[in-house]
């Protein structure tokens, strides 16, 4: 599948953006590196590519990084306006979204 143009310039844009940060957040169990979120963002372009029906939906980068991040930890509960997508989306096992 091949995403449109429109979704393409905003990917650009949005990867341009991260590669320019620097660690973003220190907890006193972890550090999130910026670097960790690059090298995930293939994964998170097969999200996209995946939940993207032109012209009517695009799953947009904040969605495709909850959804990795769900994934990655295991927690599905979220709360959110965006009912109709993330009704849509499933976790790897195919568990969906617990939407509060």
């Amino acid at each position: 599948m091949q995403p449109s143009a429109r979704w393409s310039n905003g990917y650009a844009h949005s990867v341009s953006r991260l590669i320019e940060c620097k660690p973003v957040a220190k907890t006193t169990q972890n550090v999130l590196d910026v670097g960790d979120v690059v090298r995930s963002l293939d994964d998170l372009v097969v999200l996209m590519q995946r939940y993207t029906e032109s012209p009517r939906t695009e799953m947009d980068l904040a969605d495709a990084s909850l959804l990795w991040l769900a994934a990655d930890t295991g927690v599905n509960r979220i709360m959110t306006m965006d009912v109709r997508d993330f009704s849509r989306y499933r976790l790897p096992d195919g568990q969906a979204f617990e939407i509060l």
